[in-house]
């Protein structure tokens, strides 16, 4: 009897183990507003009669995209070693669709009573000073480079072949301009945040607010990864 539940025991422990080492998706989704549209692709896009801007999250997995063009690798180091930098990476378009010139005069990350503006490549390059960094090419990675066709996505751009750099200070009418933004990461206590982008062009200044939330998914149970149908999320 004494061997039959000390068996029973040993079960049970080995249940409650898998319960609680399931596996945890992390993702961080734009939300929808009145003047923000998003997607399945966790893109968000706004639109207005002088510009189009689209905003996503750059994932982990993007990266190995990324790093995959020429222009984003550092030409003095051969290693092909990397390591994901542990930074909030964003990849934002803006099409100037409005007859005047178009400047992005601010663009600053806003968490509780904190707001941060971007990093440099120099600040960038001060928090990832391992070597397995040292194949990303920084200020590559965060200049304004202009799209040449209609592919803006990041998951189908050819940053090589389908983009220039974009030397001017302010987008000229009809041109759309691709980019990509750091912030330090965000303390995990904060569920949801916000970037701010300012838009000046003759006569008008606006401001672009665009929300993030930060989801946290169990593998089973019921804070398993919703359906389509099912809006509820965890928050993390």
């Amino acid at each position: 009897m004494n061997k039959k539940i000390i068996i029973s025991a040993l079960i049970s422990l080995a249940l409650a183990g898998c319960t609680f080492k399931q596996k945890i998706e992390r993702e961080i989704k734009p939300k929808e507003k009145y003047n923000v549209q998003t997607n399945e692709d966790g893109r968000a896009v706004y639109k207005d009669n002088i510009a189009e801007l689209t905003l996503e999250i750059v994932t982990e997995d993007q990266w190995e995209k990324l790093l995959g063009h020429e222009c984003f690798k550092n030409k003095k180091i051969e290693s092909s070693i990397w390591r994901t930098p542990k930074l909030l990476f964003h990849y934002m378009t803006l099409k100037n669709i409005g007859n005047s010139p178009v400047k992005i005069t601010g663009i600053k990350l806003q968490y509780g009573q904190t707001e941060k503006p971007p990093l440099s490549p120099d600040e960038i390059k001060k928090r990832c000073k391992s070597p397995l960094y040292s194949m990303i090419d920084f200020s590559s990675l965060l200049k304004n480079r202009r799209v040449l066709n209609s592919d803006i996505f990041l998951d189908d751009i050819d940053f090589d072949a389908g983009t220039i750099e974009y030397k001017l200070d302010f987008i000229n009418s009809g041109d759309l301009i691709a980019k990509i933004i750091a912030f330090d990461w965000i303390p995990v206590e904060y569920r949801t945040y916000k970037i701010a982008i300012q838009l000046e062009s003759p006569g008008d200044i606006k401001i672009i607010n665009l929300e993030f939330s930060r989801l946290e998914y169990r593998e089973n149970g019921p804070f398993s990864k919703p359906g389509k149908e099912d809006v509820e999320d965890e928050l993390w």
